[in-house]
């Protein structure tokens, strides 16, 4: 019964091990008295010499080839023919447990379904991982992209619809001319309301809003020639808080005009800031952050 058993075991096993020694399948190669074990592919080939039915081996690493995994050291070699050679010379199912543990983890790692380390990575896991990466930095660019786009539209669909209504409901003595091909440039005509000393009198802001709009205030200043006033620079620039420290997103372009007619029509007396020397030779239009105002008015 025992041999029949051991026989049906090694007919199972025979083309396993066709497939882990690089044998013909189903068919186990005689051992040679020298020579060398063969893994499939040639990925290793150990050197042995068997004396008296004891198999002696040459520990050889040599690194695994066309994906296949190398056995890990010659003593797993070893141990293979060892058990194979018990159950062989005596089957039995103690024999074919023992050829079964010693190998299943190298026949395992032969077929590709273990890593041959602890820790590796198989190529094709790297590759899954290197695919993974790449959606996700893609999906988050476009997120990004999809931001910007969104916050540009915001802010020219704000623009437009403060210009419609400066043009359909703009203040009085102000005026507003736009060119199609810039909508973020505005100029706007001030003139001097009667019984002021600026009466009559015309002048331009220069308006031009940024990407950040409403978040942050437009660039406002006066275009040469500049009404002579003690918060308006020679430069152009104008000292007004609304402009700076006092901004909100509430305010719009209209609010600003009507503002700044206003700071014109209470003038007292022209003349120019008294701290005009130190700003005249800068660019007009530049953000006033840490501006200091001459007072609550201006």
């Amino acid at each position: 019964m025992m041999n029949s058993r051991g026989g049906l075991c090694a007919l199972l096993l025979l083309p396993l091990l066709g497939l882990a020694f690089g044998g013909p399948r189903g068919h186990l190669p005689a051992a040679p008295r020298t020579g060398s074990l063969a893994v499939r592919g040639g990925a290793m080939k150990d050197d042995y010499v068997c004396k008296d039915g004891v198999c002696e081996l040459k520990p050889k690493k040599v690194k695994a080839t066309r994906g296949k995994t190398a056995l890990k050291t010659s003593e797993e070699g070893l141990s293979i023919i060892k058990a194979f050679q018990r159950f062989f010379a005596a089957p039995s199912v103690n024999s074919l447990q023992s050829v079964l543990k010693a190998s299943a983890a190298t026949l395992a790692r032969f077929l590709g379904l273990a890593p041959s380390e602890a820790g590796a990575v198989e190529p094709e896991k790297r590759t899954k991982v290197a695919k993974k990466s790449r959606k996700t930095s893609a999906r988050a660019t476009k997120r990004g992209r999809r931001g910007a786009t969104g916050s540009r539209s915001s802010a020219a669909l704000r623009i437009q619809r403060e210009l419609r209504d400066f043009q359909t409901n703009a203040p009085p003595h102000c005026s507003v001319t736009v060119r199609e091909e810039n909508m973020n440039i505005w100029v706007i005509t001030l003139t001097g309301v009667d019984g002021t000393i600026f009466a009559g009198e015309k002048y331009k802001l220069r308006v031009e809003f940024s990407k950040d709009y409403p978040t942050k205030p437009p660039s406002v200043y006066f275009l040469k020639p500049t009404p002579r006033h003690p918060h308006v620079y020679t430069n152009g620039d104008i000292c007004l808080d609304l402009l700076g420290r006092g901004w909100k997103p509430q305010i719009t372009v209209r609010t600003l005009a009507i503002s700044i007619l206003s700071m014109l029509s209470s003038a007292k007396e022209k003349g120019i800031p008294p701290d005009n020397a130190n700003h005249a030779d800068n660019a007009p239009g530049k953000p006033q952050e840490g501006w200091l105002y001459h007072d609550d008015h201006c």
